[in-house]
């Protein structure tokens, strides 16, 4: 009967390390997979404001052009702040999405300590009971 018990103990102490492992996999996959996605974003905005800052400089050649006039050099101008105003913005957005994704990433870690802790908790009161059931065991 003590032997039952102490292999239903292990058992259970198996179970809840399977389970934290596994817990713990999944959130690093997850939070992996969120940080790649947060660096595509940034990537594809550095592109599209390295694309902006081409048109500019194309604009501005244009604009010693002594046959450019006022109003097509006001609307280039609008249109291409107008553009890197946008881009600027999607930055932002990934570079906030990152930051959230690093915050998560913590998180995970932290609740990933907890369990560890816990399940060490587990161990600590499984091996208590183990050794109180054999000091106890009739002979």
């Amino acid at each position: 009967m003590l032997n039952a018990r102490i292999v239903e103990i292990q058992t259970q102490l198996d179970e809840e390390r399977q389970k934290a492992d596994s817990a713990d996999a999944a959130r690093k996959a997850d939070s992996q997979k969120e940080l790649e996605k947060e660096r595509a974003m940034k990537q594809e905005a550095d592109k599209e404001t390295q694309k902006l800052i081409a048109k500019v400089t194309n604009s501005e050649a244009k604009l010693t052009d002594p046959d450019a006039t006022g109003a097509f050099i006001a609307k280039l101008k609008a249109k291409y702040e107008t553009e890197l105003e946008g881009i600027e913005t999607e930055k932002k957005e990934a570079h906030n999405a990152a930051v959230k994704a690093k915050k998560q990433a913590k998180q995970y870690a932290r609740k990933v300590e907890e369990a560890e802790r816990k399940l060490a908790e587990f161990e600590q009161k499984s091996l208590q009971l183990t050794l109180k059931l054999v000091r106890h065991k009739p002979i």
